[in-house]
């Protein structure tokens, strides 16, 4: 998959999104919108509040790479607790405005936190006044 890193669950559902089928999309969207409780659901409880049959949740992990349900919500997982270096993702021409606002907001997070953590409040503190204070 592309420059996706092997365990980025995520990284993967975005990058193929755009070629899913219908079903398929709505497992994705799902995942997408709800990572931390997919890793809670049997496959008979994922199909179920999807709205999907188990067989194109097996179908999806398929296309994803996985060997399965249990492959996908391990990676699903790992995905979730590890901190993401680098999750910036190229918007690719044939992306869906879903997974474009996907990769948008990830990547806004992402930039914010890095910001939190590099600045201390004492020096955020400043450079706001010294903005509020600017003429122009």
């Amino acid at each position: 998959m592309d420059n996706i890193e092997a365990g980025d669950c995520l990284a993967r559902i975005r990058a193929i999104y755009s070629n899913l089928k219908t079903a398929e999309k709505k497992a994705a969207h799902y995942i997408l919108e709800n990572p931390e409780s997919i890793i809670h659901f049997s496959i008979t409880e994922f199909a179920y509040v999807s709205k999907v049959s188990e067989t194109t949740i097996f179908r999806l992990c398929n296309k994803l790479g996985y060997t399965g349900y249990q492959d996908l919500k391990i990676n699903l997982a790992s995905t979730i607790v590890k901190p993401v270096e680098n999750i910036f993702e190229g918007i690719k021409e044939n992306d869906d405005m879903y997974i474009i606002m996907q990769k948008v907001m990830s990547s806004s997070i992402h930039s914010i936190q890095k910001a939190i953590s590099m600045n201390e409040s004492t020096e955020m503190e400043k450079a706001v006044k010294l903005i509020l204070n600017a003429k122009s």
